[in-house]
């Protein structure tokens, strides 16, 4: 009776040591697919981030040139004579609408005229 109850301790401790072994190596995959899943959301966070500052570039850099080819444009257009403060009030008129046709299809600039604080 002895030996039989030897035997049963000893598949007892069999059986603790495998439940043990079997909850680490469960435990340590669980770790791994965590950390992986982490990195992996941590690779796409940072890809979709370079992504739309690339866009983000691309549609400035646009508005950027159309901003400067538009002002180009109204530096050869504007009479020397309306750069005079006494002057400006006739000129004005005339200036905004060019500026008006230049809005057209042009959203990112709403705000675009002339400020005229010399003009009385």
């Amino acid at each position: 009776m002895a030996a039989y109850q030897g035997e049963v301790m000893n598949n007892r401790r069999n059986l603790v040591i495998a439940f043990g072994a079997s909850a680490l190596s469960v435990m340590v995959l669980l770790g791994y697919l965590i950390w992986s899943g982490y990195r992996e959301s941590i690779h796409a966070a940072e890809s979709q981030m370079r992504n739309f500052a690339s866009i983000i570039e691309t549609r400035l850099d646009a508005t950027l040139r159309r901003t400067v080819a538009a002002l180009w444009q109204l530096v050869q257009t504007i009479p020397v004579m309306a750069l005079n403060a006494d002057a400006a009030s006739r000129y004005v008129r005339g200036v905004e609408s060019g500026l008006n046709l230049q809005m057209t299809n042009f959203a990112e600039l709403t705000a675009y005229e002339l400020p005229m604080p010399m003009v009385k």
